[in-house]
């Protein structure tokens, strides 16, 4: 495939992404089936997660299916992930739940979108510190909580500023490497036109050659 084509690429990120994006709810809405068999979650809990998983799914394939390059797709996939996480983290009882994050800024990397990166970390920022608050409006924190807390925005600050690092000198290296690319295939164009050039004088002067040999074959044979 032809991907220094725009629209082809387009297509491809948006299909990479909508892969990784269903495989990622997939398990989320699988793995969270098994705390309704334990009975620690209610089904109408579980039909709410299942809902925030597909939806989005479901949304971005009738996107893509109307138009394979939309720009739009990445954002339907990260707005639908930032309602899935907000409820997952509401409901849950334990703070790990914030490597979701990790896993939905893997999956948009392909996108190479540094703005999407930052809205995504900084949304995911905001949430765990309205959760932080109203924890502790309740009194709910203790030491063990806060310093859980302290690994979850760590974490996900220091993640969302390298990803972003990440993402800035691949685009870097990237337009770099275009450039160069491009300059060679000017030097080349420019070889093969002097080529070109070599040639036609070549044959001009071939032809000039037996012209003149013929003229003085004829020369020749009229004097005899």
């Amino acid at each position: 495939m032809d991907y220094t084509n725009k629209s082809i690429a387009d297509q491809s990120r948006n299909k990479t992404a909508l892969l990784g994006a269903t495989i990622m709810n997939a398990i989320i809405a699988f793995a969270y089936f098994f705390e309704v068999l334990k009975g620690t979650r209610g089904m109408g809990a579980y039909l709410i997660i299942v809902a925030l998983c597909f939806v989005p799914i479901i949304a971005a394939y009738v996107t893509y299916l109307k138009k394979k390059d939309s720009y739009s797709i990445r954002y339907v996939l990260s707005i639908g992930f930032v309602f899935l996480y907000c409820y997952v983290m509401y409901g849950t009882t334990t703070n790990t739940a914030f490597c979701y994050v990790i896993v939905i800024f893997i999956v948009l990397t392909v996108y190479m979108d540094r703005r999407l990166s930052i809205g995504l970390g900084v949304s995911a920022v905001i949430f765990n510190v309205v959760r932080l608050g109203m924890t502790a409006s309740r009194g709910e924190t203790t030491p063990k909580y806060i310093a859980e807390m302290e690994i979850v925005f760590a974490c996900l600050i220091l993640f969302t500023i390298f990803a972003v690092m990440a993402l800035g000198k691949i685009a870097q290296i990237d337009a770099e490497n275009i450039r160069k690319a491009t300059e060679e295939k000017e030097q080349a164009d420019k070889l093969l036109e002097k080529i070109m050039a070599v040639a036609v004088s070549v044959t001009e002067n071939v032809e000039l050659i037996n012209d003149v040999a013929s003229q003085t074959e004829l020369l020749a044979l009229n004097a005899a």
